[in-house]
């Protein structure tokens, strides 16, 4: 195996890992076991979209630090081939009350729209974490 097949293996299982750490999470959050920040986060993006799939999807790019705040209301989020993602870098903006992707302009965007795609889900999760650390913590 050359150099650019271990690094593909490697992040390959770096997903896996993070799809598998996510669904425990999950699992614990779900049951009613305390936890931090994330935790609360989960639980309350949980009550807005109850999909436990959608969830995973969203915790996974979240572990994997894939989003990246770029300004008060847009974030970068690195595509993840192995989500079925065909783009490097997806764009999350946040207007008024509604969030959009740039995913939402390509190929099947109408069905990502109409169920929230999970680049908005990590986005999401890491706003409502970073809120909850700044009114437990005070912002920093």
């Amino acid at each position: 195996m050359g150099f650019s097949g271990y690094v593909q293996k490697s992040r390959e299982t770096r997903v896996k890992q993070a799809l598998r750490e996510a669904r425990e999470i999950i699992r614990r959050t779900l049951g009613g076991q305390p936890g931090g920040s994330l935790e609360e986060a989960l639980r309350d993006l949980y009550e807005r979209v109850p999909r436990e799939e959608w969830l995973r999807r969203a915790l996974a790019r979240y572990l994997l630090g894939t989003v990246e705040r770029q300004g008060s209301s847009t974030w970068v989020v690195r595509g993840v081939p192995e989500l079925g993602d065909r783009k490097p870098l997806y764009i999350v903006t946040f207007t008024g009350d509604r969030y959009e992707c740039s995913c939402y302009r390509g190929a099947y965007g109408w069905a990502r729209r109409r169920s929230i795609c999970t680049h908005i889900g990590a986005v999401m999760l890491e706003r409502r974490r970073r809120r909850i650390d700044d009114y437990a913590y005070g912002s920093q």
